[in-house]
């Protein structure tokens, strides 16, 4: 699998290993950056070095995962959020709407850290 092209979205990344097969990338990406091993970190710093782009969207996501957790009311929850929806419409601009879209009722998750996720 040397040499292997992955697109990712807009952004097109060479993979080296058997081990950074896409899949694997996108599990690196999505994961809890506080969860990953050092190996896996040291292959998530690699595959973020290729693309700047890739590199912002991921820190954006890392920002948004990192409002909610922690320990913040609904109006300082709601500041965070509308904060982050500034420079999300750049990458996430579809997400960023549905967020808008449903402001109120994502930032209820504030009131006591529920969300209707297991009822959807």
């Amino acid at each position: 699998m040397i040499g292997k092209k992955v697109i990712l979205g807009s952004t097109s990344i060479y993979t080296h290993r058997k081990s950074d097969t896409l899949p694997n990338i996108k599990y690196l990406l999505l994961s809890n950056r506080v969860k990953l091993n050092p190996l896996q970190i040291d292959k998530l710093e690699l595959t973020l070095g290729k693309s700047e782009c890739l590199r912002i969207a991921y820190e954006m996501k890392e920002e948004f995962r990192e409002i909610y957790e922690t320990n913040l009311t609904v109006k300082k929850g709601q500041n965070k959020i509308k904060e982050w929806l500034n420079y999300a419409q750049v990458f996430f601009r579809e997400s960023a709407s549905t967020i808008e879209n449903n402001f109120e009722g994502i930032c209820n998750y504030f009131l006591n850290r529920t969300t209707s996720g297991v009822m959807e």
